[in-house]
């Protein structure tokens, strides 16, 4: 499948290129330029006329899915506080569009993104037909980053986002960055890098192990046709972009082990590939990651993996069961054994649990940081559960315990009150929110001065 990587682009509301007509002023204009007509709409109360004109911007009204979501960012937008990316004065600052390419698969096998989709779901292309160029440098890759420059995070989702909800990095105050590379973005207003990509995030193969709810309703191992269209991504990403980048992430999607093609990639690779990598990240379940499984990858590939994230979601093995849905508590624990002597001896220098936070499992928070605390791990990490398409809208409330309407929201405020929740190595994410205005945040790294 080919495509001309000069088509013209997407109009949808959902696209930065329709936040403003072509003719219009630059991606580094004034505050002052035209508003997004559906989010000036919502903050002016005619947010339920905001459907039809989502639909009238789209071409030839054929994605009322994409209307939907169009209007549900519209809203997001008109209730964040206009002074919400602002601190004390000083404009807040975030590197991921100016480092960060996420490759998904999930809409669309190599839809490309500037930061996670689910908190800023504007894609900049797609690069199963489409250079890394094209994606990197084209006209919504620049609409994004000016955003960012004039500080309106016009296009991120304050109420999902963890980072610009608790203001810490990769949200930063703009006076304390001092990385050379985003020095010159901020002091020249650049939009168009003469760099390519920092850190790769390839998430387009959902393939993986288990079939956690809050992730899929079935076992996904992809193969046949779509097997090729991975290989295919894979290697572009390797000609293209890692020659000049930093950090390698493997998967926001799936597993790095349970993925026969992600494994096969990392195990394919040579020191020619990952030689200019500073690090390479896995995130995994940890169900596969083995001593043997370790072990067949190559040794240039080993010393560069620095950091781990482990979803786990649970801190008993019957939650982790319910949770996990196709794994194992006491696999995990004997593979955390390994990882916990990796990070004592080289290569890891930081490992981080993870835990989606849900109606099952809201009450085992301050056992999962002691589970966390008892490997010597550098950081747990919370954050409120979404829907990802696998709930229907009744399962989704009953579980969203973070919701103020939920049965049993009050008695996660309570846990979130109790002390092991304000341990350094606690990140709250999105739900700190919920702390008491007294203790807010402080589960949370500060915000660099």
């Amino acid at each position: 499948m080919s495509e001309s990587t000069t088509r013209p682009p997407d109009r949808s509301p959902e696209h930065p290129a329709a936040a403003e007509p072509a003719t219009g002023p630059s991606p580094a204009a004034a505050p002052g330029r035209q508003r997004h007509p559906l989010r000036a709409g919502a903050r002016a109360g005619r947010w339920p006329r905001l459907l039809p004109a989502a639909l009238a911007l789209l071409p030839f009204r054929r994605s009322l899915l994409r209307a939907a979501k169009a209007v549900r960012r519209a809203l997001v937008f008109a209730q964040r506080p206009p002074d919400a990316v602002l601190a004390g004065g000083d404009q807040l600052f975030c590197d991921r569009p100016f480092r960060w390419l996420e490759v998904s698969g999930v809409r669309l096998r190599g839809e490309a993104h500037l930061c996670c989709p689910s908190w800023l779901d504007v894609p900049v292309g797609d690069l199963s037909r489409q250079t890394v160029d094209d994606v990197w440098n084209g006209e919504p890759a620049q609409r994004i980053r000016a955003s960012i420059l004039d500080g309106s995070f016009r296009y991120c989702d304050a109420s999902r986002c963890p980072f610009l909800a608790s203001k810490v990095a990769p949200v930063r105050r703009r006076s304390a960055i001092d990385d050379p590379e985003l020095r010159r973005v901020i002091d020249e207003g650049l939009t168009v890098l003469p760099w390519g990509p920092r850190e790769i995030n390839c998430a387009f193969d959902r393939s993986c192990n288990l079939s956690c709810p809050s992730c899929r309703t079935d076992l996904i191992v992809e193969k046949g046709a779509a097997g090729d269209e991975i290989r295919a991504i894979g290697e572009r990403l390797r000609r293209e972009a890692l020659p000049g980048a930093r950090v390698l992430y493997v998967t926001g999607s799936g597993d790095p082990f349970g993925s026969p093609f992600f494994r096969g990639w990392l195990q394919d690779m040579t020191e020619a590939d990952v030689g200019g990598l500073e690090r390479i990240h896995l995130h995994t379940n940890a169900q596969l990651w083995t001593r043997r499984a370790w072990e067949r990858l190559p040794a240039c590939v080993r010393e560069r993996v620095h950091t781990t994230e482990i979803s786990v979601d649970a801190a008993s093995a019957a939650t982790y069961a319910e949770n996990r849905r196709g794994g194992s508590f006491a696999t995990l624990l004997e593979n955390l054994e390994l990882v916990a002597e990796l990070r004592r001896a080289g290569p890891l220098e930081w490992v981080g649990l993870s835990f989606v936070v849900q109606d099952n499992n809201f009450h085992e928070m301050p056992a999962f940081v002691a589970l966390a605390k008892r490997f010597g791990f550098d950081l747990v990490m919370f954050n409120k559960i979404l829907n990802w398409g696998t709930f229907g809208a009744s399962e989704y409330r009953a579980r969203a315990v973070h919701l103020a309407d939920h049965p049993r929201h009050g008695e996660l405020r309570e846990v979130l009150r109790d002390p092991s929740l304000a341990d350094p190595v606690v990140h709250l994410g999105n739900l700190g929110v919920f702390r008491e205005a007294g203790d807010a945040g402080v589960a949370c790294a500060p915000l660099e001065a």
